[in-house]
């Protein structure tokens, strides 16, 4: 009978009765291949090991297998280096983490993914590496650190036992329902920050507060406290902690402010009044409807300050206004036009204006100066009315209730002495131009003996105005008069130089007393021509003036003179008749 072999590792059977000098020899053999089996670095003869139900088989050194390693049970190992073939199912890259699907994965060691994805179980009691996606359909457990820079999806419990760290900017920790979800985003940070979150829940209303030092707890909010609180009192602060004032002196109903020691009998008082009342020492006008959107009243005097500039600069400076505005609706906004009034002050002129479609209608000067129509007098005058355009009417001065003698313009010396009026002719319909005459505003009366001589230097003369040539007018030429010189004001040919004025296309002067630069903001305002010019000074006739009434002594003394003539000539021809 010949010799047989083992089937897994072919050692060899000597044949029963042969020749036993041989079996030495085949038993060394086997016991060789037997030795082989564990071979330190895996290199010795080829077996297949099985480990039955209830059997464990220890591995303290390594496991290396460069074929297929399959457990149907658990199996622990506390390092594996998989260089190649496939877990699971799924293939694993050799030398580095690879992508895999994996039903259970459990690691005592360092574990490097780069993307994978675990139907069943992830756990991990060492550190965790995923450089890529990681996704978890089950329960992930990480009792070391885990690093993920990739996305980290779990549709199980995600336990970590150690600190969870979301690294880079602007990254998000999100809490989904559905496709929404809520989340938390750090700020851009100099320093770390940590807040401690209560150890309970709190009371219903309660609020969350922190100590200042991270620490969080709930806290029931304090109320506030109201002092002298009733209805429509504006609340202010009191200056202690939790503690309001309710103000006397200061209520709102909703449409009615009303201000001042008697501010609340005005807002309860006010009836059909709007706006803002201000009552002080007495009840306002009550239900009056006519108080209009702002009303100042006092038992004695009221009293309204605009106060504008600084308290002590070098000059004076800003302007108190009081505006009128002309508004346009353009929905949904109110617009304000250009077209505006105003009551304007300035500081640093102390000059009062008036000013109508935004332009200045009047001008009261710190000196009184007056100037109606433009924005100064012109030369040495301190009252200047001025109409533009065309009018066709100047002023009317009417007393309505048609009372005879009704005076309409008094001139006088100081405050009471009248030297001229222009009054109603008593009851005529007619105007008396007054100068005073009184003998005890005179001395010494003398009278006039020399008419006839005197009348006969005046030229009486026709001549058309250069402004108006299409008539021929009878009258005199002043520097001619010389027989009453005090009818004539002024000298021949006599010149002035007038400063700082706005000339128009016709080089005339429109306004004087006028800076530089008050001209080029008139040229945008439409105060002057936009082809006006500017000149420092400017030559021009100062024209003689004539006050014709003043002829009427000398004419009447000429013609008495006349009569008396006559009257002796009438006497001699009777004579001679007789």
């Amino acid at each position: 009978m010949a010799d047989t072999f083992t089937t897994n590792l072919n050692l060899t059977k000597p044949e029963v009765g042969s020749s036993t000098n041989t079996w030495g020899t085949k038993l060394n053999a086997d016991l060789d291949a037997l030795d082989g089996v564990f071979t330190a670095n895996g290199s010795g003869t080829s077996v297949g090991l099985k480990v039955g139900a209830g059997k464990t088989l220890n591995v303290d050194g390594t496991l290396d297998s460069s074929g297929t390693l399959t457990s149907t049970g658990s199996a622990t190992f506390t390092t594996v280096d998989i260089n190649g073939g496939s877990v699971d199912g799924a293939t694993v890259g050799a030398n580095s983490a690879s992508t895999g699907a994996f039903t259970t994965v459990s690691t005592s060691g360092l574990a490097t993914l780069n993307s994978a994805t675990v139907s069943g179980t992830l756990t991990s009691s060492s550190s965790f590496v995923s450089s890529g996606t990681a996704a978890f359909s089950n329960t992930l457990t990480q009792s070391g650190a885990s690093t993920f820079s990739g996305s980290l999806t779990s549709t199980g419990a995600a336990n970590f036992s150690n600190t969870v760290s979301l690294d880079g900017s602007s990254n998000e920790l999100r809490f989904y329902e559905g496709s929404n979800y809520v989340g938390f985003e750090a700020p851009t940070l100099s320093a770390n920050q940590i807040w401690k979150l209560p150890t309970a829940d709190g009371s219903a209303n309660q609020v969350i507060e922190t100590d200042g030092s991270g620490n969080l707890s709930f806290a029931t909010v304090s109320g506030a406290t109201i002092n002298n609180n009733a209805d429509n009192k504006v609340i202010t602060g009191s200056g202690t902690a939790n503690t309001l004032e309710a103000e006397t002196n200061f209520v709102y109903n909703g449409t009615v402010v009303g201000m001042g020691s008697n501010g609340a009998s005005v807002v309860t008082k006010s009836g059909t009044g709007t706006g803002l009342q201000i009552a002080n020492g007495g009840y306002g006008y009550g239900t009056d409807s006519n108080t209009g959107d702002l009303l100042i009243y006092n038992s004695v005097n009221a009293t309204l300050t605009l106060h504008s500039g600084g308290y002590h600069p070098s000059t004076p400076n800003g302007t108190s206004k009081i505006q009128f505005n002309k508004a346009v609706q353009t929905s949904p906004d109110v617009e304000n036009t250009v077209d505006v009034g105003s009551i304007e002050y300035t500081n640093s002129s102390n000059t009062m204006q008036f000013k109508t479609n935004n332009s200045a209608a009047m001008t009261i000067r710190d000196d009184g100066d007056v100037a109606i129509g433009t924005t100064s007098t012109a030369g040495s005058f301190r009252q200047e009315i001025r109409f533009s355009g065309n009018p066709g009417y100047g002023q009317i001065l009417s007393n309505s209730s048609n009372v005879n003698s009704t005076e309409y313009i008094s001139f006088r010396c100081g405050s009471t002495q009248e030297i001229g009026s222009i009054k109603r002719n008593g009851g005529a319909d007619a105007i008396a131009f007054n100068t005073s005459s009184d003998y005890r505003l005179k001395q010494d009366i003398v009278d006039i003996d020399d008419g006839i001589t005197r009348l006969k230097t005046l030229q009486p003369r026709k001549f058309k105005w250069k402004s108006d040539t299409s008539k021929t007018v009878d009258g005199f030429i002043a520097h001619e008069v010389t027989a009453v010189p005090e009818s004539i004001t002024g000298t021949k040919d006599e010149t002035e130089n007038k400063l700082n004025v706005v000339i128009d296309n016709s080089n005339n002067i429109i306004q004087e007393n006028v800076s530089e630069s008050e001209w080029t903001k008139g040229k945008s305002d439409d105060t002057f021509p936009s082809d006006s010019t500017w000149s420092a000074s400017k030559t021009v006739p100062k024209y003689q003036q004539i006050d014709q009434a003043k002829l009427v002594p000398l004419l009447t003394a000429a013609l008495q003179e006349a009569i008396t003539e006559i009257e002796i000539l009438k006497e001699k021809v009777e004579a001679l008749e007789n």
